[in-house]
C-alpha cells in the first residue's frame, strides 16, 4: 500500500520543507506561482526594457543542439530559444483560434496583420527545424504542425498517492511515432510554446507538477544505461503494438502498465528533487534512467525514433504529461491557471527514395549518421 506523505493535514510538512528541512544534497528550488496573473507563462511586453526577440532569420547562425541521451535514443534540445516567448504566445494565439471549440468571445481575436506575422513565424520555424535535423520538409508530410494544448487539472492528494495518477499524468500514455500506421515517421521535432516546471504554488499548501516530455527509457548522456529496462517496450512492438494503451492487459504487469509505471516513478523522482522533500515512500528509484523534458518556450527538441535496422526503436517511447494542480481546494478558476503548448513536427522519409525495406532502413540510418556525427561527436 502506497504511503501518504502529502496528507489532508500535510500543510505544516509541507511548510517546514519549503522553509527548513529538505533531504541531503538536494537543493530546494524557488517555487513557481500557479496563477497566471504572476506566472512563468506570462510573456513580457516586446517594449518591456531587456526584452529578448532572440528569433533565429533565415540565414542566422542555427542554435547548437545539445544532445540530452545516449544512443541508441538520440534525443536532443536546443542550448537556447529559436523564437522569443511574444512569437510562442502569438503562435498560441494563432492556433488556437483554428481549433473547432474556439469561442471568439473568450479569446483574443487575430487582425489580419498578426495572421500574416504567425505564419511568417511558423514558416520561419520549420526552416530552423528542417536545417537542425537535416531533415527538409517535403510532399509527403504533414504540412502543418500538430497544436497540442494542456489545460491544468485540479488533483487530490489522495489520487496524487494512488497507482491510478498514472492515468491522470499520462492519459494517453505512452507511444513510438510510429503509431497509427505512421511507420514512415523517423524524426520527431517539438516546439515549446510555455513556460512550465514543477514545484510548489506560492502559497505553499498547493502543488503544481507535470508538463513534461516522458522519456522512460531514455539514458541521460553520459550515463550508463541498463537495457533489461527495455524488455517491455520491445515486446509491444514485437506485438504490433506501438501505444501502451494498445496493451488491454491491465495488469500491473503487463507490459504497458511497465512503461506507464517507469514514467510515474521518474515523475515522483523528479518532483521529488524539485519540492526538496519527500512526496511518496514507495516508488521505485532509478537515479540513471528516464527523462523528462520540461517545457521551455521556444526551445526546440528533436528525436528519432525509428532505429538503424529500419525498425521502431523501443526506448523511443514517449508521452505528453498533463498539468496536475495537486490540492485539497475544490476547485480553481481554471482562466486563472497555467497552460502547457506545443507545436510538433513529424519528418518522414520520402516516398520516392523508398524501394523496399532495406532503402527504407539505409535512409533511416544515414539520417541518424548525420545526427551522431554532427552533434555526438
Amino acid at each position: 500500500m502506497r504511503t501518504n506523505l502529502l496528507t489532508l493535514t500535510s500543510v505544516s510538512f509541507l511548510l517546514t520543507a519549503a522553509f527548513g528541512w529538505h533531504s541531503p544534497n538536494i537543493e530546494l528550488k524557488a517555487p513557481p506561482n500557479l496563477f497566471a496573473t504572476n506566472s512563468l507563462v506570462q510573456s513580457p511586453s516586446i517594449t518591456e526594457p531587456g526584452y529578448n526577440h532572440n528569433t533565429f532569420r533565415t540565414g542566422d547562425a542555427l542554435p547548437t543542439m545539445i544532445p540530452l541521451s545516449n544512443p541508441p535514443l538520440l534525443l536532443l534540445q536546443s542550448c537556447s530559444p529559436i523564437i522569443s516567448r511574444q512569437e510562442c504566445k502569438l503562435l498560441s494565439e494563432y492556433f488556437e483560434q483554428q481549433q473547432p471549440d474556439f469561442i471568439s468571445c473568450n479569446h483574443h481575436i487575430l487582425d489580419n496583420d498578426q495572421v500574416k506575422h504567425a505564419e511568417n513565424i511558423l514558416r520561419n520555424v520549420r526552416h530552423v527545424i528542417d536545417k537542425l535535423t537535416n531533415c527538409p520538409s517535403h510532399i509527403d508530410e504533414m504540412q502543418v504542425p500538430r497544436y497540442v494544448r494542456y489545460d491544468a487539472k485540479l488533483t487530490s492528494l489522495d489520487m496524487f498517492h494512488s497507482p491510478d495518477f498514472a492515468n491522470v499524468i499520462l492519459p494517453d500514455g505512452l507511444h513510438v511515432d510510429t503509431n497509427n500506421g505512421k511507420l514512415f515517421r523517423h524524426v520527431t521535432a517539438i516546439l515549446y510554446l510555455t513556460d512550465n516546471q514543477d514545484g510548489f504554488a506560492g502559497d505553499y499548501e498547493t502543488i503544481v507538477a507535470g508538463g513534461g516530455t516522458s522519456f522512460p527509457l531514455a539514458v541521460p548522456f553520459g550515463k550508463l544505461g541498463d537495457n533489461t529496462f527495455n524488455a517491455a517496450a520491445s515486446k509491444l512492438l514485437s506485438r504490433g503494438i506501438h501505444h501502451t494503451k494498445g496493451d488491454g492487459d491491465q495488469c500491473m504487469d503487463s507490459d504497458g502498465r511497465q512503461l506507464e509505471k517507469m514514467s510515474l516513478d521518474m515523475y515522483y523522482r523528479d518532483l521529488e528533487l524539485s519540492l526538496g522533500a519527500p512526496v511518496v515512500s514507495d516508488y521505485q528509484k532509478m537515479p540513471e534512467r528516464g527523462m523528462r523534458v520540461m517545457p521551455s518556450a521556444g526551445k526546440v527538441i528533436y528525436f528519432h525514433s525509428v532505429g538503424d535496422d529500419g525498425t521502431p526503436d523501443p526506448t523511443s517511447f514517449h508521452g505528453g504529461e498533463e498539468l496536475a494542480v495537486i490540492s485539497n481546494q475544490l476547485e480553481f478558476d481554471q482562466n486563472t491557471l497555467q497552460h502547457k503548448s506545443i507545436l510538433v513536427f513529424f519528418k518522414e522519409i520520402p516516398v520516392g527514395k523508398i524501394l523496399d525495406f532495406d532503402s527504407f532502413a539505409r535512409e533511416v540510418r544515414t539520417a541518424r549518421e548525420w545526427t551522431v556525427n554532427e552533434y555526438y561527436s
